[in-house]
């Protein structure tokens, strides 16, 4: 893409032959094809990448629903867990203080059958409270392993619920680290993105800065092979400000000499050729150059004498090679108003709005 891109400049470029400009122009027309089948493949490929990355973030989304839907499910049914568990705790708690008051008491009703016992009693009555004794006991162990019992159920419940903490904790640093690890994702390709942003517009600026130099040192080519032709024929372009009193001198010297060989209108008719050559080289070599021209300064002039007065200075002045006016075929009413313009390659002075009053 960027050869073709570089072979159609190459083929608006007026410093270029006919022939390069043929190869140019073949290149473009065997590869644009190709490079037009690129792009449409290209263009499907990332109408696809589009699409399933538009399936994604709707799977992801549904994904994400159904996620918090499930931990919502869970978080009532941990609440409702929780609630049993706190209300079977407490019932438990109560039975375990009954437990704990009939204890004592049965510790106190066999100290009394033991002290009562150790009197002198018939073997009736002491049959009778040895069997209170034994029942007593035997409703005391009882007692001890609900109690034990108790202590069991207890301790599972609060490994329970450490363990489930433990687990919350835990989905809780999972989900955190799968955020992080989005983030760090979407981050990636936001930085992805921009450096590929950068680096296209890089070479965007690389290409024009490019373009530029190619374009400069073409107008210099140009410009020194023009200087180069005058030069040859003992001209100069009077626009490069490189008039020295030793070249003067010496242009002076010259025409003084072929003035006193050949007369000075001979000389002058010489001198006048050379400038009209000069200036039809100095335009050819501007629209070469891509030089653009325009209106710097409007001058009018009334009636005959004027007009032919200011006419002759400026064909003296064109004859020159000096800055002049050029005359336009038409004219202000009836009364001979002349208009002339100056024109400039020099885009600082044309002349862009015009008011009249």
């Amino acid at each position: 893409e960027k050869e073709i891109i570089e072979k159609e400049k190459f083929l608006h470029s007026l410093s270029n032959t006919r022939e390069e400009k043929k190869v140019a122009e073949a290149f473009i027309k065997m590869n644009k094809p190709k490079l037009d089948r690129q792009r449409a493949d290209y263009q499907r490929r990332l109408a696809k990448l589009h699409e399933k990355e538009n399936s994604l973030k709707e799977f992801k989304q549904a994904v994400d629903q159904e996620n918090a839907e499930a931990m919502e499910r869970m978080a009532k049914v941990k609440a409702a867990k929780a609630e049993f568990e706190r209300s079977e705790g407490e019932q438990e708690q109560r039975q375990n203080m009954i437990n704990d008051a009939r204890v004592i008491e049965i510790k106190k009703q066999i100290k009394q059958i033991e002290q009562q016992l150790d009197n002198e009693l018939a073997e009736n009555e002491k049959n009778n409270l040895k069997n209170q004794l034994a029942n007593l006991a035997q409703e005391l162990k009882s007692i001890e392993r609900e109690q034990i019992k108790f202590l069991e159920r207890k301790k599972r419940r609060e490994a329970l619920i450490a363990a489930a903490e433990a687990r919350a904790k835990a989905e809780e640093e999972l989900e955190k680290k799968k955020e992080f690890q989005e983030k760090l994702r979407t981050e990636k390709k936001e930085e992805s993105m921009l450096q590929a942003k950068q680096a296209k517009i890089k070479q965007k600026v690389n290409a024009v800065k490019s373009a530029k130099d190619r374009r400069k040192k073409v107008e210099a080519e140009t410009v020194k092979k023009n200087n180069d032709t005058l030069q040859s024929m003992g001209l100069r372009d009077p626009t490069i400000n490189k008039n020295t009193l030793g070249h003067r001198t010496i242009t002076q010297i010259k025409e003084n000499i072929k003035a006193s060989l050949f007369g000075h209108e001979v000389t002058a008719n010489a001198k006048q050729e050379k400038n009209q050559m000069l200036q039809s080289l100095l335009r050819r070599q501007r629209l070469k150059i891509g030089a653009v021209t325009a209106i710097r300064s409007i001058h009018f002039t009334a009636g005959p004498e004027e007009t032919k007065l200011f006419a002759d200075r400026q064909t003296s002045f064109a004859n020159q090679s000096l800055p002049h006016y050029i005359r336009l075929k038409k004219s202000i009413g009836n009364k001979g108003v002349i208009i002339w313009i100056e024109e400039t390659a020099d885009q600082d002075e044309f002349i862009t709005d015009i008011e009249l009053g």
